[in-house]
């Protein structure tokens, strides 16, 4: 049979476990609200480029399924090994990478330019684990600005024609 105190302060645990499960609850909630909302993918990737987590605007961005994703290699999603490659090397040697120009493949074959930003994810001893990062889709940009310097050719072309203007 238990003492008062010792009911006391097992009530209190009790009570403070329950707070402390509720308070975790919330936080995950909103954790997966934050992360299921993302425009941009977020993803993970072992040391290998395996992908370990994918937002699921993974499917918005591509048309593949995160769970078509998750434990496949990046170059499933990443086009041109020489992409990869010149990815890592700068990766290395500065331990992240910012608006880095990839080609994202699609679901259906289809490439869309994107911009990648990435960093390392390190374990318990300092030692890169792999890598944490999220892609944008930008071909709409790249469009806009070729078709921006096609005018400006054009206009410029049609100004050194112009009498006096040369």
């Amino acid at each position: 049979m238990m003492s008062k105190p010792a009911k006391a302060s097992a009530a209190k645990e009790s009570i403070a476990r329950k707070q402390a499960e509720d308070a975790l609850r919330q936080s995950e909630a909103k954790f997966r609200t934050i992360f299921e909302s993302f425009e941009d993918l977020y993803y993970e990737t072992d040391i290998n480029g395996i992908i370990t987590i994918v937002s699921p605007s993974v499917y918005r961005l591509s048309g593949w399924k995160p769970e078509e994703v998750i434990g496949q290699p990046t170059t499933l999603v990443l086009d041109v090994p020489e992409d990869r490659s010149l990815l890592m090397k700068a990766l290395a040697e500065q331990g992240y990478v910012r608006d880095y120009e990839i080609t994202l493949i699609k679901r259906d074959g289809s490439r869309a330019i994107s911009s990648l930003s990435t960093h390392f994810l390190y374990d318990a001893n300092g030692t890169p684990a792999g890598t944490a990062g999220s892609i944008r889709d930008i071909s709409e940009r790249k469009c806009a600005e070729e078709t921006l310097k096609e005018n400006e050719r054009r206009l410029s072309t049609l100004t050194s024609n112009l009498p006096g203007m040369a």
